[in-house]
């Protein structure tokens, strides 16, 4: 709520945004304002207020700024299966936090040390004890910035071995699709005996939390295009063994496009020739009339139209065409253009004279 705004001498009130949510009521003195998706990714919005002046007193207007503070969010990395480290200790490079003021680690059975359990990223020395248990459960706690009052807190599970081995990663997908709204992708694979994570990309977007084996991928404009791209994630093995890779291909389902053509006008009933503009990503085409007449090829973006005898009396006729994406991932609507096909007839005029 926008508790502390003042005013007098208005005939009437109204708040505006530069963002996308909105407001409870637009004309009270102290509304209040619901964030929007948009404002809550940009982290700030601007809110204005104009009072009208009473009679030919002028207008004023006053802005200000709200800053939203996002929840925190923590992610204690990925499950791992590791060689037992003698020296160095186990670091969780696949950690990552946000919108916290302090990060807490803990461990629920371990009995090792953390070199510095506020860090987001820290190394962990084990007891010789744990490589006999069958994992160690660690905790990241993620403490709020006023004025949010909540934490979040996130577990994983690194299991300790005496052997190492080679690593081990597998992306869960073969393929990614992602649709015309979607802004980041999430992508999730699985790995042991890793010591960290690499992720790269053929396209022109960029990975967030890309230290992890659960990373979102955030698509760029030539990504947007409909042009197949492809995300490889490497797990970086630990001294004396081999790393592994795998990719996976990513793919926009472009949403259905259809141009039916120009308006045109014909000359009398003789049968229309209609060649469409454009049609893609479609799965099925049809045609339909607002009059009588018929399609030669109804499913066919060519076509001809033979008129109706209303057409012809109404002067005109409105044809449209259906394209339909049958991919269910997406849903999209169905497209549709439509031309006016309008009549003329031949005037004939005729000069005769007659003589008495």
């Amino acid at each position: 709520m926008i508790s502390d705004a003042q005013g007098m001498y208005y005939s009437g009130l109204l708040w505006e945004t530069t963002g996308d949510g909105s407001f409870n009521d637009i004309t009270a003195l102290n509304p209040i304002y619901t964030p929007g998706p948009q404002d809550e990714f940009y982290g700030t919005v601007t809110l204005c207020v104009t009072a009208y002046g009473l009679e030919d007193c002028s207008d004023a207007t006053d802005c200000l700024v709200l800053t939203i503070q996002k929840p925190p969010v923590a992610f204690a990395g990925n499950s791992n299966i590791v060689p037992f480290p003698e020296e160095g200790g186990y670091t969780f490079t696949t950690a990552w936090a946000e919108h916290t003021e302090l990060v807490q680690w803990i461990t629920t059975n371990g009995m090792g040390i953390f070199d510095d359990e506020n860090k987001i990223n820290p190394t962990y020395q084990p007891s010789f004890l744990e490589i006999y248990y069958e994992y160690v459960t660690f905790g990241m706690v993620c403490s709020p910035i006023n004025p949010c009052t909540v934490s979040d807190e996130s577990f994983t599970n690194i299991t300790f071995t005496l052997e190492g081995d080679d690593a081990s990663v597998d992306i869960n997908e073969e393929i990614i699709y992602f649709c015309e709204n979607d802004t980041a992708i999430q992508i999730n694979a699985n790995g042991s005996y890793y010591s960290s994570v690499i992720w790269e990309t053929t396209g022109d977007g960029y990975f967030r939390h890309g230290n992890s084996l659960s990373p979102i991928y955030v698509p760029g404009i030539i990504d947007s295009s409909g042009v197949e791209f492809t995300l490889t994630v490497t797990a970086v093995a630990f001294p004396d063994y081999q790393s592994a890779t795998d990719q996976v291909i990513v793919s926009k389902i472009l949403p259905p496009e259809i141009i039916a053509g120009t308006d045109m006008t014909v000359c009398g009933d003789e049968p229309i020739s209609i060649e469409t503009f454009y049609a893609e990503n479609v799965d099925l085409v049809y045609w339909e009339t607002s009059g009588d007449g018929d399609f030669t090829e109804p499913n066919n973006v060519i076509t001809e139209y033979i008129a109706g005898q209303q057409d012809l009396i109404n002067g005109y006729v409105v044809l449209t065409l259906y394209g339909i994406n049958n991919n269910s991932i997406c849903n999209y609507e169905n497209a549709s253009s439509s031309i006016i096909i309008t009549f003329e007839w031949p005037v004939i005029t005729t000069n005769i004279l007659i003589k008495i």
